[in-house]
């Protein structure tokens, strides 16, 4: 799960874990001893064998939605970190063949010195000095803005004096390019991180995993290496922690630090 994939497909990744999520929060719910109804956790049991699955698939599963989530939430940090930087860059990129073509077409340049065209110099300078003014503080309009840019830009590719350069069709190309990423990066905010949070929350599994420890022992005596997985289950079930305590918070209750004492003492002991 790379930082290139996560801007690419963050929406994509985050759907997977929330369907997944969703899977194993209801196998949970409903295949464990603390299940309420009986002959519904009969049939889920009786299905999973059916599929052949071993005993802990539900365990395992849950382990891999939490290293998903753990990688996905590492990238997401790490693209937020860069996000100005990576913006003033493609920005800078984009808005530097925009000001070559004007060049060239102005004449300026010894490749474009036969190929003048005031209108098109006119037209790519101002496109320079639109791209110029894209703003990471308005990513909605900045957004809406490059959609329109791009636009622009795939129409007059097609004028004649475009197609029969190579080098102006490049440069288009290049451009729409860098705006798309610009996209990209606009599109990577706090509220991705907020989303999975709510999507990887297991608040449900307050006292469910405690039947599976044994088998969590089994799978680090085995597999040393499998504590990263451990790790990431943790701090995933640490989510436990805020259901309790999210009301206190909210209404600033005066035993809301003894109340966060226990349950951390409780998930520390687990752990």
């Amino acid at each position: 799960l790379t930082d290139e994939y996560v801007l690419e497909a963050a929406d994509s990744v985050l759907g997977c874990l929330r369907a997944a999520n969703a899977t194993v929060r209801w196998l949970f719910l409903h295949s464990g001893a603390a299940a309420v109804h009986k002959k519904r956790r009969e049939a889920v049991l009786r299905g999973l064998r059916e599929k052949r699955l071993p005993d802990d698939a539900v365990l395992f599963t849950l382990m891999d939605c939490a290293r998903l989530e753990n990688a996905l939430r590492e990238a997401l940090g790490r693209l937020l970190e860069s996000r100005g930087g990576e913006w003033e860059r493609e920005r800078a990129q984009a808005q530097a063949r925009m000001a070559e073509l004007g060049q060239f077409f102005e004449g300026g340049t010894v490749l474009g010195k036969d190929v003048k065209d005031a209108n098109l110099s006119r037209y790519f300078a101002k496109m320079a000095s639109s791209v110029g003014d894209l703003d990471l503080d308005k990513p909605v309009a900045a957004g809406r803005k490059i959609q329109l840019l791009s636009a622009a830009l795939e129409e007059v590719e097609h004028f004649h004096q475009m197609e029969a350069s190579l080098l102006c069709r490049q440069h288009l190309e290049e451009t729409r390019r860098h705006l798309g990423r610009m996209v990209r990066v606009a599109n990577v905010q706090r509220g991705a991180l907020v989303a999975l949070s709510v999507v990887g929350d297991a608040s449900y599994a307050w006292g469910l995993l405690e039947p599976s420890t044994p088998r969590l022992h089994e799978l680090v005596r085995r597999d040393p290496t499998s504590t990263t997985a451990l790790r990431c289950l943790f701090l995933k079930v640490r989510s436990v922690l805020e259901a309790p305590l999210l009301r206190g918070a909210q209404c600033e209750h005066p035993d809301l630090y003894s109340t966060t004492e226990y349950y951390s003492g409780e998930l520390a002991a687990y752990v």
